[in-house]
Formats: C-alpha cells, sequence, structure tokens
C-alpha cells in the first residue's frame, strides 16, 4: 500500500483493510508507506500494533523523513520534525516492524550536505532500508511558481549525483538502498 499516507482511517477500518491483505492468496507480507506523524505513537489507539497483529507475517513501513534538518522540514510544510520520525522508527522496530525511511534531496532551505547529514541520522536508528529520492517540481504547485519567479533552484543532475554519492559513503552497510 504505496503512496500517500495509508494510517489516516479509523483504527476499526485499517484492522479491517489488513484483515482482506492478510487474507489474500500468496500474500507473505506488506510494505505501507505512510508519514511518522500518522502513526499514533503516544495514544492508546497504536496503529503500529494494529499493523504488528495483522498476521502478515513481514510488515514494512515506508516512512516519509525527506530530511533531518527541522527547518527544512518545517519551510516544506511537513507537519512533523526529526524527533518525531526517530520516535515513530524506534516504536515500530520494537514492535517487529521494518521501517525503510526516504530521504529526499534538494528541498528549500537544505545546504548541500544535508543528504549526508540525515543518513547520519538514519545510521543511529534501527532502519532497515532507505530509498533516496530527487526533488520533483510540479506545476502548478507553491514551489513551481517560486521556482519560476527564481526564488527557487534546484540542484542539478550532478549535485543530486555527488550528493548521493557522498551520502551512500556514510551509509551504515546494514542499511539496505531499496
Amino acid at each position: 500500500l504505496q503512496a500517500y499516507s495509508n494510517t489516516h482511517a479509523s483504527a476499526e477500518r485499517l484492522r479491517a483493510l489488513l484483515a482482506e491483505v492478510a487474507a489474500l492468496p500468496g500474500v507473505s507480507g506488506l510494505c505501507l508507506g505512510t508519514r511518522p506523524d500518522c502513526l499514533d505513537v503516544d495514544s492508546s489507539q497504536v496503529r503500529l500494533d494494529i499493523l504488528a497483529q495483522a498476521g502478515l507475517g513481514f510488515v514494512q513501513l515506508d516512512l516519509g523523513l525527506q530530511s533531518a534538518d527541522d527547518a527544512v522540514l518545517e519551510l516544506a510544510g511537513r507537519g512533523h520534525g526529526a524527533p518525531v520520525f526517530a520516535r515513530a522508527v524506534r516504536a515500530a522496530a520494537a514492535r517487529g516492524l521494518c521501517v525503510c525511511a526516504h530521504l529526499l534531496h534538494g528541498l528549500p532551505g537544505a545546504k548541500p550536505d544535508d543528504l549526508a547529514r540525515s543518513v547520519e541520522f538514519l545510521n543511529d536508528l534501527p532502519v532497515a532500508g532507505v530509498k533516496f529520492h530527487n526533488l520533483l517540481v510540479c506545476r502548478g504547485a507553491p514551489l513551481a511558481q517560486e521556482w519560476q519567479a527564481g526564488g527557487f533552484v534546484p540542484p542539478s543532475r550532478e549535485a543530486y549525483v555527488d550528493a548521493l554519492i557522498h551520502a551512500l559513503e556514510r551509509l551504515r552497510p546494514e542499511i539496505c538502498v531499496e
């Protein structure tokens, strides 16, 4: 279940959906995309418990961090900071769930070494995998307007590749690059 936050539904709806998935023939696991601030880590209705008890064998959460720099996350309107991501990863791992972190290079306000610093942040967390993304400026989005007005310059392909190489050199070897 990829794209968007798949844990927005009520706890009852999430349980029902996971039961449907578990009942499908040949299902041996689930990868679910969501946000770290959509897991109710601090409440009694913890969606992580629902995921861990779904009877799916293997469950991987794809969690968007994007950057470990809280100022960059705030500027991007992410709705969470790096500490919320870290808390969600630790809570998921404590329940036997795998986490694949998503990092995004080129966000406004990010320094050139943001991707490497974000990898170093991940290295201290129980993440199983990471996906690296380059920034896509979508037509009609506020960032596109800023770019067209000259207020934002996305990194070049060469800058992205250099940042990615620099980050990969620092990545803990046990973390799978997806």
